[in-house]
């Protein structure tokens, strides 16, 4: 599959389908999920269907492109976006992002509007890495405080970093890394992933998972505080928001957030499911319906 040196990383990117582009933005934080599960990821086609061209890319730091454990910021993770959309060619896209891919697909359309002609996201928010996502934090519900220490978890790992240093902190947490807790609902596609990636683990080495424990903190650290409700108004393309009604990681009020915020949203909410509403047939029928219907309505690019 194709790489190329995008702002001075060796990227990792594939393209599937026909039709008109899309650039998909993956969830989770790069590092030792993305990497050693990266042959057990649900396939982007399995989402988007056939009838786009989804440019599946690796972030800097994640998956199978390189990991040069320079800080970086959010911005620059947008700016590789774009320079990869240069690369390939293409002049418009629809940007898609899940979970933690969500705020990155939001920037980048915030940053580059002239490129996007459509936008889908889901199981995410405009501030889901924010311990303020509301300017009035007085009556925040039990949901979004649970959300806010899920925050704190992640980020007590950064400072934890920045104080102890990498090394000492990598040692500290390697076994919890080598036999990490499930976090999925039984008998579901993603409890399948997590059983593969868990087998696959075994085989990495202590090197290669220090490696990307420190590009999961880098992600983390360019995420910090990241807020980008004040600009949702900004976004004027057909918006397509997908969201599990029991989404315990990243609460329904998140994309309901997000449905109130950008002017022409729409929003399908999946009953009963939960974080990984992706993976519910649904959710896939609702995401690749709207494309079919807003590809059609808006000419595509190359």
């Amino acid at each position: 599959m194709p790489r190329v040196t995008i702002n001075g990383i060796d990227t990792y990117y594939e393209v599937h389908g026909e039709g008109a582009p899309l650039l998909y933005f993956r969830g989770g934080y790069g590092g030792i999920t993305s990497s050693v599960g990266v042959e057990v990821a649900r396939p982007s086609t399995a989402i988007f269907g056939e009838a786009v061209r989804v440019i599946d890319y690796h972030r800097r730091c994640e998956g199978l492109s390189e990991y040069d454990l320079t800080p970086f910021t959010f911005d620059d993770l947008a700016r590789d976006a774009d320079a990869l959309i240069e690369h390939i060619g293409a002049e418009r896209v629809v940007v898609a992002g899940v979970s933690a891919g969500g705020p990155l697909a939001l920037q980048f359309v915030l940053s580059h509007p002239e490129r996007v002609m459509a936008l889908v996201l889901a199981c995410t928010g405009s501030a889901i890495m924010s311990t303020h996502p509301y300017e009035d934090m007085s009556q925040v519900p039990p949901a979004i405080e649970a959300r806010i220490e899920e925050v704190n978890r992640r980020m007590k790992l950064v400072t934890d970093a920045r104080a102890e240093g990498e090394t000492a902190l990598f040692e500290r947490l390697r076994e919890r890394l080598r036999n990490p807790r499930s976090r999925a609902e039984p008998g579901s596609a993603a409890a399948a992933r997590e059983a593969a990636f868990k087998a696959k683990l075994q085989d990495v080495s202590d090197d290669d998972l220090k490696k990307y424990f420190t590009g999961e903190l880098r992600h983390m650290a360019a995420n910090e505080e990241v807020n980008l409700s004040s600009r949702m108004h900004e976004i004027t393309v057909p918006t397509l928001i997908v969201h599990g009604t029991a989404d315990k990681m990243v609460p329904p009020q998140y994309g309901h957030d997000l449905a109130r915020a950008i002017p022409n949203a729409r929003i399908v909410e999946i009953e009963g499911a939960g974080h990984n509403v992706v993976d519910d047939p649904r959710a896939k029928q609702a995401i690749q319906d709207w494309l079919a219907e807003v590809t059609a309505s808006v000419a595509p690019s190359t």
